[in-house]
């Protein structure tokens, strides 16, 4: 799945505004099968996207913080802090797919030590360990900066 490159992380906050929902379903077969829940809403005159493996328990006029970056049209939330709720996007740990790619790195490359020609493979694998550690790297970052970022709630308007 492609990652949005994102170089430098900013905080956004403020209440939800226009907030949308939708799923997306990737993988092939009952049991390889993944959904994705996209969260699409306006926060301080942004365009939010957050995506996450659960779905987020954010509503209209909920006080959230995000962390993330912008891209052309829109602002890719990494993470989510609901002020009003107390709710946060869960971290996503990658350690398990990159030492699954690190086992496959080092059987490529005793497999090149036999057949050079299989060199492109070690050489992917690599790149895709670097990548994912980095995409993690970043997810950690974002997550750590809403979680210690304090924020002064809101109080909800009168109604009369």
């Amino acid at each position: 799945m492609p990652k949005p490159s994102i170089q430098n992380l900013s905080i956004l906050d403020g209440p939800i505004e226009n907030l949308q929902y939708t799923t997306q379903i990737s993988g092939g077969g009952e049991s390889s099968t993944r959904t994705t829940h996209i969260a699409l809403f306006n926060l301080a005159n942004h365009r939010i996207m957050l995506k996450s493996p659960q779905p987020p328990m954010i509503q209209n006029g909920d006080q959230v913080i995000v962390a993330g970056g912008s891209q052309p049209g829109q602002f890719t939330a990494l993470a989510c802090r609901n002020i009003s709720t107390g709710w946060m996007t869960q971290t996503q740990n990658q350690g398990c797919a990159i030492a699954i790619c690190a086992v496959m790195l080092a059987f490529s490359g005793l497999f090149c030590l036999v057949m050079p020609l299989a060199l492109p493979m070690p050489i992917f694998l690599g790149y895709l360990i670097y990548k994912m550690n980095k995409w993690s790297s970043l997810t950690r970052q974002a997550h750590s900066m809403i979680a210690y970022t304090p924020v002064t709630k809101i109080p909800p308007l009168p109604t009369s």
